[in-house]
């Protein structure tokens, strides 16, 4: 199972209809969190550079590479935490 950890802002709540109804979150970070965990290898933890500057004095975390996301303009700059 692969990872992928983000931070951002998202819209979270009840969606549907009278008859049914979900919770959800959706949101631009919640896509990118998504694209992170689907390239994310078997234990790897995929992050990006916002997370990375929150927790980089506290894991053992090495730069993965960029990734051209579905949806994103610009590459995305990946890190993976090891050691955890």
């Amino acid at each position: 199972m692969g990872i992928g950890l983000n931070q951002g802002i998202v819209l979270q709540g009840d969606i549907g209809t009278v008859n049914r109804k979900d919770f959800t979150i959706i949101g631009k970070d919640v896509n990118l969190t998504a694209r992170l965990c689907q390239n994310a290898k078997a234990g790897q933890i995929l992050i990006t550079q916002d997370f990375y500057s929150k927790i980089k004095q506290k894991n053992d975390i090495v730069k993965n590479g960029s990734f051209k996301f579905k949806g994103f303009e610009q590459e995305i700059i990946t890190y993976n935490i090891v050691n955890f």
